[in-house]
């Protein structure tokens, strides 16, 4: 059976997910870890992160790894902390490991070092699900990185960012995805466009996107008043947040992802400099600010409607399948935007 490592730091952003072959659960911790030190898209290559996680894996190496003749290695001052016990990076992977609520293997490693101890939030200190919403990076590099994907969406839905003119809102988002080819000049138009690789990238954000949908949306009713949690009742409580963290899932990128995905700021007004404003992302970040999470709702209550909740989807999925429909589903569903979770 593979094995689910998740990287975060201590406010859960950035955060990604790696999974790894079974034959790593005996082999030496460090020896795991240094493993995932290869560039990312090697990652992606072997299918052990998904394609959305490029960009959140990207940072946590910057964070984790240094580099000399020797090869990569821990750099100075981090520190490897897990739920249970200590982090012995020496002993086998599998004597920390612990069964996911799918019964998976898995570990979420915390990398504490300097640079996330420094608080700087893109949102109000508040709590997110009872969670610390402070920063784990810079309030500026969490800001480029949504006006990154931002501008990728522009991009993808036809708007002219003219290359013969210096916007100081769009040169470091333009700067990265330059730098990921993910962009080129339309020479025509003299604008620049998505390239094939952007397009790729767009597509797979889109498809996350969907996958969130049909994989969270149940908990967005959740009635657990009775001895089996039931849903979609229209009395019961929204619990996405929640089930997004129990997944490791950054509730933050997921509602901002959302948010892109259904055209939640097609019409912005005056875009490029909006998503340049603290305030506006206090704004956007607002919901997920004020929704219940593990701790308030409990982890062994939150773990049940989990359990069931995720059932219940596959069951409908698969009674679908056997009927021969192919399941319909809202492909652009935001509970943010539709009134659902405020």
């Amino acid at each position: 059976m593979p094995l689910r490592l998740t990287f975060r730091t201590p406010s859960g952003n950035p955060q990604a997910t790696v999974t790894l072959p079974d034959n790593a659960a005996p082999t030496q911790a460090i020896d795991v870890i240094i493993s995932l030190a290869d560039p990312v898209s090697e990652l992606v290559q072997r299918g052990w992160l998904p394609p959305e996680g490029l960009t959140a894996m990207g940072d946590l190496q910057r964070l984790l790894f240094d580099r000399d003749a020797q090869g990569p290695f821990i750099r100075d001052g981090v520190d490897l902390q897990i739920p249970v016990g200590a982090f012995t990076p020496d002993l086998p992977l599998q004597g920390v490991l612990q069964a996911g609520p799918d019964g998976v293997p898995a570990l979420t490693i915390t990398i504490v070092s300097p640079a996330t101890a420094a608080p700087a939030p893109v949102a109000p200190a508040q709590t997110a699900g009872g969670t610390e919403a402070a920063a784990a990076i810079s309030q500026a590099e969490q800001v480029e990185t949504y006006k990154t994907l931002f501008v990728l969406f522009k991009l993808a839905e036809g708007a002219l960012i003219d290359v013969t003119k210096d916007d100081p809102y769009l040169m470091e988002p333009l700067r990265r995805l330059e730098k990921a080819k993910e962009i080129d000049i339309n020479v025509d138009k003299a604008a620049w466009q998505l390239s094939a690789a952007g397009k790729a990238h767009h597509d797979q954000l889109k498809q996350q996107a969907r996958q969130l949908i049909a994989r969270f949306d149940i908990f967005g009713d959740v009635d657990d008043a009775g001895s089996t949690p039931r849903f979609g009742t229209g009395t019961g409580d929204d619990w996405r947040v929640a089930a997004y963290e129990l997944a490791g899932t950054d509730p933050f990128y997921a509602r901002f992802l959302l948010g892109l995905n259904d055209g939640e700021w097609r019409s912005l007004p005056d875009w490029t400099s909006t998503i340049d404003s603290s305030a506006w992302y206090d704004t956007v970040f607002a919901p997920i600010l004020a929704a219940p999470g593990i701790d308030d709702i409990g982890r062994t209550r939150l773990q049940e409607a989990v359990r069931h909740g995720s059932d219940l989807v596959h069951e409908t999925l698969e009674e679908e399948r056997s009927a021969g429909i192919n399941p319909q589903r809202d492909e652009t569903a935001n509970p943010y935007r539709d009134g659902t979770l405020t």
